[in-house]
């Protein structure tokens, strides 16, 4: 068992957030098929369908899943806008062996911390995940905390990959539960801005990765409550959101209905027509792919969470299979 001091329970066990993970899945789905999925998340056992002599459904011999969005038994959900428990959570893992956190800067007194866990064996794969630019977003931090719990219980999903991870961008607009800086300005509008004095936030993140280089950069954020599924926005990685979205799609609602502003070309796939995002940045300083990836507010806190990180491992996972074909 990883050790992990200070993180303590396995939110994912409880009844009470058994209901909240299905609010997150397709309500289009037969009941035992919607089980299934949550349980997949969850990374218990799950019951497989057939056909009965009589030709009812019924529940067939279990199987053990343990996909690579379930909950290892020693995390728990970040609180939402809860800062205190980021940095608890941050000084835990300075107590690891098999990651390093390093401080890449501070803004008015806040620092930002970037988690680096190593490839097993040779790298095929470069990512960089951020989360928390806009603070009242805070879907993206918890999903990014449970991606490394994830990372450190089961390190094959670590075979051939190496992960750089910002958790918290804009920690005193999380504090506050506010989208913007306290100066009031939204750090996803100026990451190529040619503005001379840029916010600290920007220039942190702009520094600390401007000697690295990263295959596939994705940058966790949510939408309004008027939106009712995930969804993707992107300038150049049309070819591995697609077939990731789609798999996704299988267990979570995508965005559909209204989409504006954002044009879709593929269920959950979509471009919008801001600039200077950090998923821009990420575009100028070279990665392959470079992807923002959008939770609904129309789900609860728990529910975008757990979608969030799944969306993550689906497209790492489309990412590693297409690096290993061009290899």
């Amino acid at each position: 068992m990883p050790r992990i001091s200070g993180i303590t329970g396995r939110l994912a066990g409880r009844s009470t957030e058994r209901s909240r993970v299905l609010a997150g899945f397709r309500s289009d789905r037969r009941p035992a098929d919607r089980m299934d999925a949550a349980a997949a998340v969850r990374g218990t056992t799950s019951w497989r369908r057939t056909r009965g002599t009589a030709g009812r459904a019924m529940p067939a011999r279990l199987r053990i899943e343990t996909p690579p969005s379930a909950i290892p038994a020693f995390s728990q959900i970040l609180p939402a806008n809860d800062l205190s428990a980021y940095r608890q959570r941050i000084d835990a893992y300075r107590q690891q062996d098999n990651l390093s956190v390093r401080t890449i800067g501070e803004a008015q007194g806040e620092s930002i911390e970037m988690i680096k866990l190593p490839s097993v064996g040779p790298k095929q794969l470069s990512v960089i995940i951020t989360g928390g630019v806009h603070g009242n977003e805070p879907c993206g931090p918890a999903a990014a905390l449970l991606l490394i719990d994830q990372l450190i219980a089961r390190p094959e999903l670590r075979a051939g990959i190496e992960f750089a991870i910002v958790p918290m961008v804009n920690p005193r607009g999380y504090a506050q539960n506010h989208r913007r800086t306290p100066e009031d300005v939204d750090l996803n509008r100026v990451f190529l801005s040619d503005e001379p004095t840029l916010p600290k936030e920007v220039t942190v993140v702009q520094d600390a990765l401007s000697q690295e280089s990263f295959d596939l950069a994705l940058d966790l954020h949510s939408g309004s409550t008027r939106r009712n599924g995930f969804w993707t926005l992107h300038r150049n990685a049309e070819d591995l959101l697609a077939p990731a979205m789609a798999r996704f799609g299988t267990r979570w609602s995508l965005l559909s209905g209204d989409t504006k502003p954002y044009t879709m070309s593929h269920p959950g796939v979509g471009t919008s027509k801001n600039r200077s995002t950090l998923k821009d940045y990420f575009i100028k300083a070279g990665a392959k792919w470079s992807v923002t990836l959008e939770a609904p507010g129309s789900l609860d806190y728990m529910a975008q969470v757990l979608g969030q990180n799944d969306m993550v491992h689906e497209i790492v996972t489309e990412a590693k299979s297409k690096s290993q074909r061009v290899v």
